[in-house]
């Protein structure tokens, strides 16, 4: 029953907008938590303690990066690595779990170095994305190539980006990776 309610209460909204002919925008439609580090945060019923620690990064990255340890009830920690944009079309946050670290710097540090020959075809894309939805690409279309940096929480939210941008968030990212070892 308990997993009902929620369902309840998206339906009964919906038939109530329907009524006065309102519809949800994209922006009312929330993303349920897909990380482990969210669903841990969204706990009830229960003490949670979240400790925070910012990561070193250089003024020219969009995000700052953050280390998060959060314990629910006297559990075991839960580690993840925060990523807060700062540019005005990029102000979500985004949670990294501490297990898909590898996996990001090894998928950023790819794309990085991808270009026209990973496909025989006139155009390619290469993209990485997280749990959270998270989502690096690099695409080339007409020979021009360009990067992005999209929030996992809206699709609007997202930021054209260099080179060195993405080398200097695997730094940051490294560190973090460091920062949550050493916690442990």
């Amino acid at each position: 029953m308990k997993r009902l309610l929620p369902f309840m209460a998206v339906l009964w909204t919906l038939a109530v907008r329907a009524q006065f002919n309102e519809v949800p925008t994209v922006m009312e439609v929330t993303n349920p938590p897909a990380t482990t580090f969210e669903r841990l945060y969204h706990t009830t019923d229960a003490p949670l303690v979240r400790g925070m620690a910012a990561v070193p990064e250089p003024e020219t990255l969009f995000l700052e990066v953050r280390v998060e340890k959060i314990t629910v009830g006297g559990g075991p920690p839960a580690f993840a690595v925060s990523l807060r944009g700062r540019a005005s079309n990029y102000t979500d946050v985004d949670y990294i779990d501490e297990d898909e670290l590898d996996g990001l710097i090894s998928g950023i540090q790819s794309i990085t170095q991808a270009g026209h020959s990973v496909t025989t075809l006139d155009d390619f894309e290469v993209t990485y994305r997280t749990r959270s939805g998270f989502t690096v690409s690099k695409s080339s279309h007409g020979g021009a190539v360009q990067m992005v940096v999209r929030s996992g929480r809206r699709n609007d939210q997202r930021v054209q980006v260099e080179d060195y941008m993405l080398n200097d968030l695997v730094t940051a990212l490294a560190a973090a990776k460091t920062k949550i070892q050493s916690l442990r």
